[in-house]
């Protein structure tokens, strides 16, 4: 019984631990992501059909930090929509059209390839300093993932996916642990 009980915990901690393994990787190779591609953001999911058809809705792209120098007309840069930088819901992914000079650093003229008119009349010259970098490559779907994650609900969704893996890991214990003492 008490062998039983003690088989049980070592298997509880043993997914604690597994769990905390997992995620720890996540992070750790976000942090490499960073470092390789030279940005803050190295991935980021398309969540409107402003691209399409270069890039669809759920398509997760990956985005390389480069000099100003580097981007092109017909890059398809990440941005920060300028009065709202660090906010994901204000992180634009479109198509540099024009390159202009602010004096002190260059500005981009941005328009979705799906999009009427250019970014322009909305948001200004997008100044470098609010680029995260240059999309280098897209893997179709998998940001459909992070799009539902990103919701409250996804996140409560798999927060409670969690802790119902650790409740009936310790809940399971506790029953094989009554049925000994009975």
């Amino acid at each position: 019984m008490v062998k039983k009980l003690d088989k049980k915990k070592k298997e509880f901690i043993k997914n604690i631990i597994l769990i905390v393994i997992v995620l720890t990787s996540i992070q750790v190779g976000w942090q490499i992501l960073k470092i390789a591609l030279n940005t803050s953001i190295p991935l980021a999911y398309v969540p409107s059909k402003s691209m399409e058809p270069t890039l669809k809705v759920g398509d997760l792209v990956v985005i390389k930090g480069v000099s100003p120098q580097e981007i092109k007309i017909g890059s398809i840069i990440v941005f920060y929509v300028p009065g709202h930088y660090g906010e994901d819901e204000y992180r634009i992914v479109h198509r540099v059209v024009k390159i202009v000079n602010l004096g002190n650093e260059l500005g981009f003229e941005t328009k979705g390839d799906n999009n009427p008119i250019s970014d322009y009349y909305r948001w200004g010259y997008i100044p470098f300093s609010h680029v995260v970098g240059v999309v280098i490559y897209k893997i179709p779907y998998v940001g459909y993932a992070a799009l539902g994650i990103k919701k409250p609900i996804g996140i409560f969704l798999v927060s409670l996916l969690i802790v119902i893996l650790l409740f009936s890991e310790f809940f399971e214990a506790k029953k094989e642990n009554n049925k000994k003492v009975s």
